[in-house]
């Protein structure tokens, strides 16, 4: 499948020198922190590489996470970046790159729907599947604050969380109707790719760019 991904250009040079690139876990943006923001994301980020593993194949050897590229950008059909918004710091070197992945190597998310995973929030398909989980946890006197309390362990938050995690599984059920009251059409949708190397054979074309 067709694919595109904005790096630093060191990762074009690793690429041109050794034919392979991996993500390198100690550049990962949430590491796992006592902040609930980033150790939410590192759940998510761990979550999504153990379904990585299941669905396309473990990693190879001390690789833990994937390399990121998009599939479809929102109001495209493709997922060519727009260079035009910010893609990096300013001032840094970054490569837009156009890819060809076999498609037994990729897993496909939805962008959107990633959000429900990296905040740790039960994914809702419709307006009444989020009522019916809300009333459900209120009626157990599960709220918010309980749920994002790691120092909090009961048997009716852990089945509540086994409920949210287990609702994530719709990031990646990307081709089917969706709710046009509660989600977003497919023209507005974006759609992410993951894969555990990137290969200089996968490259299609190369273009280098200084972020402003």
């Amino acid at each position: 499948m067709e694919l595109w991904t904005v790096q630093n250009e060191i990762v074009w040079d690793v690429l041109a020198k050794d034919g392979v690139w991996r993500a390198d876990e100690a550049y990962v943006e949430f590491p796992a922190h006592e902040d609930s923001a980033t150790w939410h994301a590192h759940c998510a980020y761990c979550w999504l590489a153990e379904r990585m593993a299941e669905r396309v194949g473990p990693p190879p050897e001390n690789v833990r996470f994937p390399v990121w590229a998009w599939y479809k950008q929102q109001g495209r059909q493709d997922g060519k970046p727009d260079m035009r918004t910010r893609h990096g710091m300013p001032g840094e070197r970054v490569v837009r790159l156009k890819l060809e992945v076999a498609d037994e190597r990729v897993l496909l998310t939805d962008f959107d729907d990633w959000f429900f995973p990296l905040n740790y929030s039960y994914a809702s398909r419709t307006e009444s599947d989020d009522q019916v989980f809300t009333a459900w946890c209120e009626s157990l006197g599960i709220g918010y604050f309980e749920l994002q309390n790691w120092d909090l362990d009961t048997p009716e938050l852990r089945e509540a969380r086994r409920r949210i995690e287990e609702s994530w599984e719709c990031v990646f059920d990307i081709w089917s109707p969706r709710d046009g009251n509660w989600d977003f059409p497919w023209e507005l949708r974006s759609i992410q790719a993951t894969f555990w190397e990137l290969r200089r054979d996968d490259v299609l074309s190369v273009e280098h760019f200084t972020v402003r």
